[in-house]
């Protein structure tokens, strides 16, 4: 408080003035104080993001090509094969990069235009780009006797 009061009768301020201006001083240093917390916590989650999309992505390659080795009978055990003309959205859920507001997306672009005729229609639906529905492919079909 020392340092107050030299600076109060240095520039001539009240007491008032100098218990507001300890006040300020104390509320600058204790928000740098939270400002130096924050940023220390913060972690940076961008590279764990892309590590695990990436793996991701080589999974699904490696589905794929077991699938178009025809591994098995063309289907891998535990892999989901989803008829898109008939899914309800909690069955296209299931498919990787679907979550509600695709699986909406898909049924109203179905029920707009009719059923898909091939995986690749899903292309002209809002939101699924060629990666999507290379990852995708693997696990849909569009009648009952497709197999890709």
């Amino acid at each position: 408080m020392r340092f107050f009061y030299r600076l109060q009768q240095k520039i001539s301020i009240t007491s008032h003035e100098a218990a507001a201006l300890a006040v300020l001083c104390t509320l600058f240093v204790g928000g740098l104080g939270v400002r130096t917390w924050q940023g220390a916590s913060t972690a940076d989650f961008s590279s764990a993001y892309l590590a695990v999309d990436s793996l991701f992505d080589a999974q699904a390659g490696r589905l794929r090509a077991d699938l178009l080795a025809g591994a098995g009978d063309g289907i891998l055990i535990g892999t989901p094969v989803v008829n898109i003309n008939e899914a309800d959205a909690e069955v296209l859920q299931l498919l990787p990069r679907i979550g509600p507001a695709m699986a909406q997306r898909i049924i109203s672009y179905r029920n707009a235009h009719g059923n898909f005729r091939s995986p690749d229609d899903l292309l002209n639906v809002t939101g699924i780009g060629p990666k999507t529905l290379e990852q995708l492919l693997p696990m849909i079909i569009t009648s009952a006797t497709d197999s890709t």
